[in-house]
């Protein structure tokens, strides 16, 4: 009887229509997260609604809309009894995930070692919520943990221990424990537990390489076809390995979504080849992928759970347009998914797209069966380590050899039409149709580019990065950085530059200092300058009143001949007039740098803009030099809940009193001011 029911459900797949309501149901799941999707759904429901059953459809609205309105009534304190189900180990703390009475799930952060996975707590505190993204590119941290269905951080003020009851998981944390003495333990956790580690930053991040195993599993695949090539013939022995194989790596890798999507595809297909149905297998793709979301609908704001189910179709549309097999079908879809990954990362490193098969077979089968080797037989744990390095040594080296390409990150909407693009070009049927659909993706790719970069308009970015500076000015193709602690990078990335034609830092502070190597390794940089009196490696000290021309920007350098005793006070001070809009940013100057400039300088200080001096500390900005700037708007680079108390009050005061507008970092988050003629809008990226 079941299988009668089973195969009548799964008959109606079969129909045309079913793969037009399976489209509906992905499109309204992810109108949750990408707003855009709507407009466009709305269209193809009204193109497409002969088509629609609206019956399923139905359903699942409401299903989602209970997913939202449960989303929305946020606990703002715990007070009871919570479970730890999770640890994240640092070096010298650990990150604990608890499952409070609603089983949503929260962390909170103690001493290394001093809670074990299973500890019921009594706990009380107030829960944080997670910051959404303050910087253009940057990490948007609600969605990361929103995706791993964490909602929010515990600020515990009482906790005490209750008990310790079993959990499924106790085994696993044995496991990883046992091989902790290894050397060769980072490599097992990343590859067998699925845990980050100082291996993301050892094993080629800049190839996205550990990403790719990530969302895919190609080394699980391997070690998968490896077993069935050398070592089971039967089909039916296979099977059970196979799924078995699966089942262990969802538990070592503490349930995670790769490993339930490889499992739950094994299911369907397996179901549908008991019935002898045939189904296209992008249908059966797209029936995991709303089965998966009913069961986590939270992962619809996991990229990796996104790249992976769009990687997977990649997979069955190749396999139906490509008719090689074996090696020769591993090394295409290996460069594939490569350059899936490149273009989601807003990156083009094109040695590493043409060696990632390479790179993978050498992840797969010398390191991954490598490790296991090792987790037996711990005596080859030195010799395998050595083996490891070198291989990381040389790939690392590959990857300076060749120099990554970064274009503009383009808008979602573009994004995922460049995706579906690139699908319906390996669908084509012909060479006259397969360069028709390449055009047609090329127009695509240069109208995303065309959205973001906007030649005659120039934009000022004051970066959120905490308790320091970072500034950026981007017009005309000309680029210019000012101060650089972090979050300069990904932003620059982010536009798509490859080249920094001005890179000044105004002193040697660790914080306004702190990506100045990575600025010089990763992108071409023309000229660097810095202030008199300051020694920095490369830099240039800029003596003497000097103009430069970016783009519509001119930037003027401010400087004091006049050694006042400290870095901070002397910053090196510009101004910067973009049109008729000025910027006057003051580093870390302190009140006696401000009597000097006000008896140098007089009214050339005269700005729309001041950055205050010092991230609004009372060492900084005077009444005296504001009336000799007079500007509109005040600009403060700080931390938030930083422990100096900037800014200080007394500042805030005397800017209030002017009165003068306040943008803080804190805040408000990054301060973008676009200027285009005269006319300027200012845009905020609020917590």
């Amino acid at each position: 009887m079941v299988k009668r029911h089973w195969k009548i459900f799964v008959l109606t797949l079969q129909r045309q229509p079913i793969s037009f309501t399976l489209i509906t149901i992905i499109g309204i799941i992810f109108s949750i997260r990408f707003v855009w999707i709507i407009p466009l759904l709305l269209l193809y429901l009204f193109y497409f609604k002969t088509h629609v059953n609206y019956y399923i459809l139905g359903i699942c609205i409401i299903y989602f809309i209970l997913f939202i309105v449960s989303n929305n009534n946020p606990l703002n304190e715990i007070d009871g009894e919570g479970e730890i189900v999770a640890i994240d180990y640092y070096e010298t703390f650990q990150v604990n995930i608890i499952r409070y009475e609603t089983k949503k799930r929260y962390v909170f952060y103690s001493q290394l070692d001093e809670y074990t996975i299973g500890d019921v707590l009594i706990i009380q505190g107030n829960v944080q919520e997670f910051e959404n993204k303050t910087r253009p590119f940057g990490f948007d941290e609600n969605n990361y943990y929103l995706g791993h269905h964490i909602h929010g951080q515990i600020i515990v003020e009482q906790v005490s221990f209750k008990t310790n009851q079993w959990h499924i998981q106790t085994f696993r944390y044995e496991l990883m424990h046992s091989i902790q003495q290894l050397k060769s333990s980072p490599v097992i956790q990343a590859l067998w537990f699925g845990e980050n580690s100082d291996l993301d930053r050892q094993m080629l991040s800049s190839l996205n390489i550990l990403f790719l195993f990530k969302v895919t599993g190609l080394h699980i695949y391997t070690l998968l076809r490896l077993l069935k090539r050398w070592f089971i013939n039967n089909e039916r022995m296979y099977q059970w390995v196979h799924i078995l194989i699966l089942l262990m790596f969802w538990y070592l890798q503490e349930w995670h979504y790769t490993m339930f999507r490889y499992i739950l595809l094994w299911l369907i297909y397996h179901s549908l080849k008991y019935l002898n149905i045939n189904i296209n297998p992008v249908i059966v793709v797209l029936v995991s992928v709303i089965i998966h979301l009913f069961i986590s609908p939270y992962l619809i704001y996991n990229i990796g759970f996104i790249i992976g189910y769009t990687i997977v179709i990649f997979i069955r549309v190749l396999r139906d347009v490509i008719h090689f097999k074996g090696l020769k079908f591993y090394f295409i879809l290996s460069i594939h998914v490569s350059l899936l990954i490149n273009i989601w990362s807003n990156e083009m490193n094109l040695l590493s797209i043409v060696l990632t098969p390479v790179f993978v077979f050498l992840v797969s089968v010398v390191i991954f069966l490598g490790s296991l080797v090792v987790w037996f037989i711990p005596v080859f744990d030195h010799f395998f380590y050595e083996i490891f390095q070198w291989i990381t040594i040389v790939i690392e080296q590959i990857s300076h050899i060749n120099k990554i390409i970064f274009f503009p990150k383009i808008l979602d909407i573009f994004q995922w039409l460049s995706v579906l693009s690139m699908l319906w070009i390996l669908m084509s049927k012909s060479y006259k149709q397969l360069i028709i659909r390449a055009f047609s993706l090329l127009i695509i790719l240069t109208l995303s580019f065309v959205s973001v970069r906007i030649d005659d308009t120039s934009t000022f970015f004051m970066l959120d990065v905490g308790q320091g500076d970072a500034f950026i000015v981007d017009s005309r193709g000309c680029l210019a950085v000012i101060d650089a602690f972090e979050g300069v990078t990904e932003t620059l990335k982010g536009l798509g530059k490859n080249t920094i034609d001005y890179l000044f830092l105004t002193h040697n502070d660790l914080d306004h200092t702190k990506e100045k190597n990575d600025l010089i390794d990763q992108f071409k940089v023309k000229r660097m300058y810095t202030a008199p009196f300051q020694t920095i490696d490369g830099f240039k000290p800029l003596n003497q009143v000097q103009k430069f021309y970016c783009g519509d920007v001119l930037i003027q350098s401010f400087v004091l001949n006049k050694d006042l005793g400290s870095d901070n006070a002397n910053s090196l001070v510009l101004k910067l007039s973009i049109n008729a809009i000025d910027f006057l940013l003051m580093g870390d100057a302190t009140i006696a740098s401000e009597n000097e400039l006000i008896l140098k300088y007089g009214d050339m200080l005269r700005s729309e803009f001041l950055k205050i001096g010092h991230h609004g500390s009372k060492t900084s900005t005077s009444l005296a030099f504001l009336n000799h700037v007079q500007p509109t708007y005040a600009l403060i680079s700080v931390g938030r809940h930083n422990h100096y108390g900037m800014p200080h009050e007394s500042v805030i005061e005397t800017l209030e009193h002017k009165p003068i507008f306040i943008y803080r970092t804190d805040t408000m988050g990054t301060i973008q001011i676009e200027i285009r003629d005269n006319d300027m809008n200012i845009k905020t990226y609020e917590p």
